[in-house]
C-alpha cells in the first residue's frame, strides 16, 4: 500500500490487488469528502492521481477565501451580539437627523465609488437608482423602527452590499461601516 499525505485531511492511498488492479481511497473525493474506487490498468491509476491533485489544488486555493468567510462570520456574530446592548427605544428627532446625515454621507461615498466602476451607463443608472432606494428606505425607517431593529435592518443591507464582488472595493469591511453608525456605548 502506498499513501500520500498532503496537508491535514488530504490523502490518497493505493493498494495493489494485482499487477493491473488498484484499489484507491482519496480525500478529497470527486463528489464526497472521502471516496474509494477500484481501477484496472496503470493509466487509470495515474489519471486518478492527476484528478486528485487537481482537487487538492482547488481545495488549497479555496482556503484563503474560506478563512475570509469565517472571519466575516465572526465579525458579524460579534456585531449581532452588540445589538443586544441597543435599547428598544425609538430614535428621538436629533438622533434621527444625525443618522440621516450619516446616511447621506454614506450615499455620497457609495455613489462616488459606483461612478468609478467600469460599467455601462445603463448599469450605472440602475446601481445608483438601487442605492437611492435603499438609502431612502433606511431614512424612512429611522422613525418607524426601534433602534435595535433599525440597526439590524441597516447592517443586513450593508452586509448584503458588501457581499457583491463589485461592491467589495468600496465596502472593504461592512462590519466597520455598521459599527460607525452604532451609538457610542455600543462600539468596541
Amino acid at each position: 500500500m502506498v499513501t500520500y499525505k498532503v496537508e491535514n485531511g488530504f490523502n490518497n492511498s493505493y493498494d495493489t490487488k494485482s499487477a493491473y488492479k488498484f484499489k484507491i481511497n482519496t480525500c478529497p473525493g470527486e463528489l464526497i469528502l472521502e471516496e474509494g474506487f477500484e481501477y484496472y490498468g496503470k493509466d487509470k491509476m495515474l489519471h486518478s492521481i492527476s484528478d486528485w491533485l487537481i482537487r487538492i489544488w482547488e481545495e488549497l486555493q479555496a482556503l484563503p477565501f474560506n478563512r475570509e468567510i469565517n472571519n466575516i462570520k465572526t465579525k458579524v456574530d460579534e456585531l449581532y451580539e452588540q445589538f443586544s446592548n441597543i435599547s428598544d427605544d425609538y430614535f428621538n428627532d436629533e438622533e434621527a437627523e444625525k443618522l440621516k446625515e450619516k446616511l447621506d454621507e454614506l450615499h455620497n461615498k457609495f455613489e462616488e465609488q459606483i461612478r468609478k466602476q467600469k460599467i455601462t451607463e445603463e448599469e450605472l443608472s440602475k446601481k445608483i437608482e438601487k442605492l437611492d432606494k435603499e438609502i431612502d428606505s433606511l431614512k424612512q425607517t429611522v422613525k418607524i423602527y426601534n433602534k435595535k431593529n433599525w440597526f439590524k435592518s441597516f447592517s443586513s443591507k450593508i452586509l448584503n452590499w458588501a457581499s457583491d464582488p463589485q461592491n467589495q472595493k468600496m465596502i472593504k469591511n461592512g462590519v466597520d461601516i455598521v459599527k460607525g453608525f452604532l451609538p457610542p456605548n455600543n462600539t468596541q
